[in-house]
């Protein structure tokens, strides 16, 4: 499997069939033991690790870690997405957000964000009203915030732009 470490570094883990463990292709000397449904106790030499996963999205493949107390993001990258930037495809594989417009007529009621915020797939960024119901606007893929255009009280037509994204 392939992780993406906060570094942006890419490796792949890999459980041998001997039991042994390898990362990026070399053998590593790992004894992994479960000791919970998210809990692990990891012996590389002789250094040891307890890891816990605090949080993991599926959709995403995001992971909040716990090493020794510490913790650690990082991402598993699915074969899909492997094969896409092997083949010289890596946009398509992480599409970032495009400007936000409104899907229908409406009122903003609240919005989230600001410029130079960091947004990820999912995340609620504005309430809109429209016909008496308010609808939580999320984003679509993750992005940077480039500038917001609307404020709360405004009223806005079907594919005006609220929020322009970092290309």
């Amino acid at each position: 499997m392939e992780f993406e470490l906060p570094d942006k570094r890419i490796i792949t883990v890999e459980e041998q069939e001997s039991g042994s463990w390898s990362v990026d292709g070399e053998e590593m000397d790992l004894d992994v033991q479960r000791l919970g449904p998210a809990e692990f106790h990891v012996i590389q030499g002789e250094m040891g690790y307890r890891v816990f996963i605090e949080d993991r999205d599926e959709e995403t493949g995001s992971m909040v870690l716990r090493v020794n107390g510490e913790r650690v993001d990082m991402r598993s990258r699915g074969r899909y997405e492997s094969l896409l930037e092997s083949l010289g495809m890596k946009d398509l594989a992480s599409s970032k957000a495009k400007d936000l417009k409104a899907p229908m007529p409406g009122l903003v009621i609240e919005v989230f964000v600001s410029p130079g915020d960091e947004v990820e797939k999912g995340q609620k960024l504005l309430v809109l009203e429209a016909m008496k119901m308010e609808n939580i606007i999320k984003a679509e893929a993750p992005g940077l915030v480039k500038d917001v255009l609307v404020k709360n009280s405004d009223s806005v037509e079907k594919n005006e732009v609220l929020i322009h994204f970092e290309a």
